[in-house]
């Protein structure tokens, strides 16, 4: 299986952050940035990371991450109802330097009007146990009664990170990486 090397997916200029230190070891690409308001963070990156773990990820986030318009751009989100997929970004974002007690998870599930909602906090401790995330950095959980249609077991779970830099790299990502592919060929 080949790897992805990170040290070259991650540009010099970004929409909402600036590096200022890149630093590349063996293991690691180390960055360090400033936000647009001039606070500075740090981010770890693992350097090598499986091309098709890669590729998946940045496919569900093409799928099914939240795009905002350019002066929104503060978070990323991702949502599905499907628990490997989630885990997967989860363990992805690691990768990246984000540690769980950044991710704020939130639960959205749909009840009939005879639900009991304590179905909702049922839920909510299942995605914490198979997160590794506790209750506590649980976002207040979207409840809405009486739809029908399909519905998951699970409910839907959003997992929510405010990091500028992991925004400016899936949106550049997305664009340099995936865009060229979605692209046909002339007849």
């Amino acid at each position: 299986m080949s790897n992805v090397d990170m040290a070259e997916l991650i540009p010099e200029n970004l929409a909402h952050a600036s590096i200022f230190e890149k630093t590349i070891n063996e293991e690691n690409v180390s960055l360090r940035f400033r936000y647009g308001n001039g606070r500075k963070g740090m981010l770890k990156i693992r350097r090598y990371i499986p091309a098709t773990l890669f590729g998946y990820i940045l496919g569900l986030y093409a799928g099914e991450g939240t795009k905002r318009p350019s002066y929104m751009k503060t978070r990323f989100e991702f949502v599905n109802s499907d628990p490997r997929k989630i885990i997967a970004v989860v363990n992805f974002l690691e990768m990246l330097g984000i540690s769980r007690k950044e991710i704020r998870p939130r639960l959205q599930i749909r009840l009939r009007f005879n639900e009991s909602t304590s179905k909702v906090k049922e839920l909510e401790c299942k995605w914490s146990a198979l997160l590794k995330i506790p209750l506590s950095q649980f976002r207040k959980p979207s409840i809405r009664w009486g739809v029908t249609g399909s519905r998951s077991e699970l409910g839907t779970l959003s997992i929510r990170v405010y990091n500028v830099l992991l925004v400016d790299l899936f949106a550049f990502w997305e664009n340099s990486v995936l865009s060229p592919l979605l692209i046909s060929p002339p007849p």
